[in-house]
């Protein structure tokens, strides 16, 4: 507590803030980074004491101590900052760290090794990647030999393995497509993981029934590397029915301008496919034969469809 020197009665000081353990002040002091205020103990009054371990104050003056977030620590009392455990350990607590065991690796926090990768050590900082033709699961010290010329099959039968395993014993036999999502015009197609001189067959998404199939082949480039090349079979785009729809409607010369700008912005969005054209093909002849004369703006925004057409992606 202190008291000004025109005050009769004495005042608490405020959270972060002391008199030093010293009676008769006039004026209260700011607590010093790394500490915070609490009651002296039976007394009305407050002291500084030190941060416990786990906890920190940045600034001078705070009332309170902060706990370190994960992966920080204080080791130590009185601190006003927190630190990364050192390399070879991760947070076990705000206030400890602990050891990385064999089959972890530190980055302030103990992790498990990835799959194909290994630690044998305690305290690593880091995974090994598994030798060609040998594999390994999460969190191992060890990697094991891949089985057989078809991992593919023999090494699935087993639901301890998890594909990742599997899929590299199959890689370094040769060339592979990982699983990836392709875009294209006819929408997004999700490729699983294949080998060189695979393939895989998905129904096209927009088109009718009997449906047609797009093609995703697994072609090597390199003794290393291969890459999905797509055939399409696909006809109908996300963007077809909304062209069609435009065909259905009664065009005369009067809306000529509103059907072309709407034709315009369908098209314009980009990606068109086959049916796209079609679709096009059959509002442009409806055009044509609503009036014999287009307006200037009408004649830009055909301009552009058909410009938009041309460039498109057909393949």
């Amino acid at each position: 507590m202190y008291r000004g020197g025109l005050e009769t009665e004495c005042t608490v000081c405020e959270d972060g803030h002391h008199t030093d353990g010293q009676e008769g002040q006039d004026q209260c002091v700011k607590c010093s980074k790394g500490k915070e205020t609490k009651t002296i103990s039976g007394k009305s009054g407050l002291e500084c004491v030190d941060c416990e371990k786990g906890f920190f104050s940045s600034v001078d003056g705070s009332a309170t101590c902060t706990e370190c977030e994960i992966p920080q620590v204080t080791l130590s009392p009185g601190q006003d900052t927190c630190v990364q455990c050192e390399p070879g350990t991760g947070h076990h607590l705000s206030s400890s760290c602990k050891d990385c065991v064999a089959g972890e690796f530190s980055d302030g926090i103990c992790k498990s090794c990835p799959y194909n990768h290994f630690s044998k050590e305690v305290k690593s900082t880091e995974c090994t990647p598994c030798a060609k033709h040998y594999h390994s699961g999460e969190g191992t010290s060890e990697c094991i030999e891949c089985k057989g010329d078809y991992p593919e099959v023999e090494m699935k039968k087993d639901s301890n393995i998890n594909e990742l395993q599997w899929q590299k014993c199959l890689t370094d036999l040769g060339p592979t497509c990982p699983k990836q999502n392709v875009e294209s015009v006819y929408g997004s197609f999700e490729i699983p993981f294949m080998k060189s001189g695979a393939y895989h067959e998905i129904d096209c998404k927009y088109d009718p029934a009997p449906l047609p199939k797009a093609n995703f082949s697994c072609e090597a480039v390199s003794e290393t590397d291969a890459l999905i090349k797509p055939h399409y079979n696909c006809i109908k785009t996300p963007n077809t029915e909304n062209i069609e729809n435009l065909g259905k409607v009664e065009i005369s010369a009067s809306n000529t301008d509103a059907v072309s700008s709407d034709l315009n912005n369908f098209i314009s969005k980009g990606g068109n496919g086959i049916g796209d054209v079609k679709a096009a093909a059959d509002v442009l002849e409806k055009i044509a034969e609503a009036s014999t004369e287009v307006s200037e703006a009408a004649t830009e925004n055909l301009v552009s469809a058909v410009s938009s057409l041309v460039g498109g992606d057909l393949k």
